[in-house]
């Protein structure tokens, strides 16, 4: 009789992995809300707008596909100049949208 091989362990042992929070219930909250930039409720994605190429999903923040990417003053065009051009501060608006999520999520009732 062949002896028994052990299962593979499909799990990490260690330390947590480290890396960008993933987050799809704050993208479809930040779906719902107006672009930050023009205010529309239409065609609003959640734009990444963190400085690293990996950024936290909790860095998102509501845009319309124009303000996100598609125009000359797109976030995805001008890059860090977007913020200066449009009078917005970046920073602020990722911990003002975060801590609106977080009242909203804590003011819910259990399911």
């Amino acid at each position: 009789m062949p002896p028994l091989r052990m299962p593979v362990r499909r799990f990490r042992i260690g330390p947590p992995r480290r890396g960008p929070v993933h987050d799809v219930a704050y993208l479809r909250w930040i779906r719902k809300k107006p672009c930050v930039v023009c205010g529309t409720l239409r065609y609003v994605e959640a734009a990444h707008v963190g400085l690293r190429q990996k950024c936290s999903d909790r860095e998102a923040l509501p845009m319309c596909e124009r303000h996100h990417r598609t125009s000359a003053e797109a976030v995805h065009v001008m890059g860090r100049r977007f913020w200066e051009y449009w009078g917005l501060s970046r920073a602020q608006l990722i911990e003002d949208f975060n801590r609106a999520y977080e009242e909203e999520i804590r003011g819910s009732p259990p399911l």
